[in-house]
């Protein structure tokens, strides 16, 4: 039974220790992640992958160690294999109540930052009066977000107000806050006409009821992450419950069994 769950054990440690690699080599990997990121100085994306990679690294010797300490049934290796699942238990729980705790700080300081950005940024690289646009990184992703979740900007649409972005091309939001014709499906690429699969570009730009979206795209993310939840909290539960059964499974072996040396 312990070998079964050290084998579960050490694929969990192999896919996070591969999901951190992957972010190392190629920080976009997302445009939700592009988003978060904000800004190519910002070292989150990377300090996040070397946890992962670290963390992988720690689960996969941890259930390497047990399995040794199972087959060999030596009290030493599975005595350190109990301590260390222990402190992976720990660290899981530290870290989901962290983020209970400071969910609305986290989601305030992120709002800070990306308002900041979103006002310093062009959102497109093209010039103005291009039919075609290309987008900044930072661009790309919000636009996405806009267009995917029916909103504009962070708080609302006048967070462009005085940006970069009107300040070059005049407008009061880009495109991407109009409403889109029925059935539009948009895979944004840089040289496309964004006007094109608007409802009326010029109802949407006079703002009129209908025809652009006012609200922001804060509540949208958070909704998107409150819908989610459900799967979330029953992921943890699964894994903390598997941790336990192993941590029971590696008690009872190291009860009954004795060294090698005996």
């Amino acid at each position: 039974m312990l070998i079964m769950f050290n084998i579960l054990f050490w694929l969990s440690g192999c896919a996070v220790l591969g999901i951190g690699i992957w972010m190392r080599v190629d920080p976009s990997i997302g445009n939700t992640l592009e988003l978060l990121s904000v800004d190519s100085e910002d070292p989150m994306l990377e300090y996040a992958s070397y946890v992962l990679i670290a963390m992988g690294a720690f689960v996969f010797l941890v259930g390497f160690l047990g399995c040794c300490g199972a087959i060999k049934e030596n009290k030493c290796m599975l005595g350190l294999y109990i301590f260390f699942l222990l402190i992976i238990m720990a660290g899981e729980l530290a870290a989901g109540i962290m983020v209970l705790l400071y969910k609305d700080e986290i989601l305030d300081g992120a709002t800070d930052v990306l308002r900041e950005e979103l006002h310093n940024n062009t959102i497109y690289t093209s010039e103005a009066g291009d039919e075609d646009v290309s987008f900044t990184s930072f661009g790309l992703a919000m636009t996405v977000t806009e267009f995917e979740l029916k909103c504009c900007g962070v708080n609302n649409y006048t967070d462009y107000a005085g940006s970069a972005f009107q300040m070059k091309y005049g407008a009061a939001f880009p495109a991407s806050c109009c409403t889109m014709e029925d059935g539009a499906e948009i895979t944004f690429e840089d040289g496309m006409n964004i006007d094109g699969f608007v409802k009326d570009i010029n109802k949407c730009y006079a703002m009129e009821e209908g025809f652009f979206h006012a609200e922001g795209c804060r509540d949208g993310i958070e909704q998107v992450f409150s819908e989610n939840a459900i799967i979330l909290i029953g992921v943890a539960i699964g894994v903390a419950c598997l941790e336990i059964f192993g941590f029971i499974f590696a008690v009872c072996l190291c009860r009954n069994t004795g060294d090698d040396d005996e």
